[in-house]
């Protein structure tokens, strides 16, 4: 399984001015097309601090998807810090520059000389268009490493995430298929329902098990890897026939139940 690693950029994030929602939706989607995220870290706009964060997550992980810093302003630093990290200059792109000139005369605007830094993009890398905004993003390699670079704000990230980033990954990852389950329990904490069934993830060497602990219960995310649906769907059955045997007394559900819904439903029948 490919993992992945989440780099948020922004002064506003760290400051609580903003909430930070694009590492959120991120870590979901790349857990739904089957990659693992393996740490996700918010940077301010201060070059040296983005830099060290490239390089240490560089090194972690298969993939990197970075946010924020691609705007016009004199904070918005990531491009250059990227470039001076692969070690490839920034050229300019006559079509990029086109491309937002076009967006502002089309809001019938000006365009301020302060956007052509937008044009601007690392020699080697591949430019990922913006249908919705006027800073593009781009795909380059750094210690082995994919490093995809979006823009800040989130409409733009999630359009250029789903229409660019993830088919890209879908491609790499062609040929494995990876499967989710989730097992809803009630009734039972954590530490406890984890010595009940602890040998039991133990043993699931094909299978990765996470523990999400909520008000209602604890939920367990069961994941596999396989060849085929098939063979995901076999690795992920096995382990949940054991989980059941130990727990099922307080297990009410899987995947998108919800306790109110099976209690009501037992209601229901009674």
């Amino acid at each position: 399984m490919k993992s992945a690693a989440i780099i948020t950029i922004g002064d506003e994030l760290l400051y609580g001015s903003v909430v930070d929602t694009n590492a959120a939706y991120i870590g979901q989607r790349l857990t739904e097309t089957g990659i693992e995220p393996v740490c996700s870290m918010t940077v301010g706009d201060e070059g040296p601090r983005i830099g060290q964060a490239l390089e240490t997550v560089c090194r972690q992980a298969d993939v990197v998807l970075v946010t924020g810093g691609l705007g016009p302003t004199h904070d918005d630093v990531t491009k250059t810090v990227i470039a001076e990290a692969i070690g490839q200059d920034l050229v300019f792109h006559p079509d990029i520059m086109e491309t937002v000139e076009r967006m502002f005369t089309q809001r019938g605007m000006v365009m301020p000389e302060s956007n052509r830094i937008q044009a601007y993009m690392p020699r080697h890398a591949e430019v990922l268009d913006n249908p919705v905004g006027t800073a593009p993003g781009f795909l380059v390699r750094h210690h082995d490493a994919a490093v995809f670079v979006m823009p800040g704000v989130p409409r733009e990230m999630k359009k250029m995430l789903n229409e660019q980033v993830l088919p890209r990954l879908k491609v790499q990852g062609a040929g494995r298929v990876i499967l989710h389950r989730w097992i809803r329990t009630t009734g039972i904490g954590e530490s406890n329902l984890s010595q009940i069934i602890g040998d039991v993830i133990e043993a699931a060497e094909d299978v990765k098990i996470a523990s999400l602990p909520q008000e209602s219960g604890v939920n367990l995310r069961l994941t596999a890897e396989g060849r085929s649906g098939e063979e995901a769907r076999r690795r992920i059955e096995a382990v949940e026939t054991r989980m059941i045997a130990r727990a099922g007394e307080h297990i009410y559900g899987v995947d998108d139940d919800t306790l109110e819904e099976v209690v009501g439903r037992l209601l229901r029948e009674a």
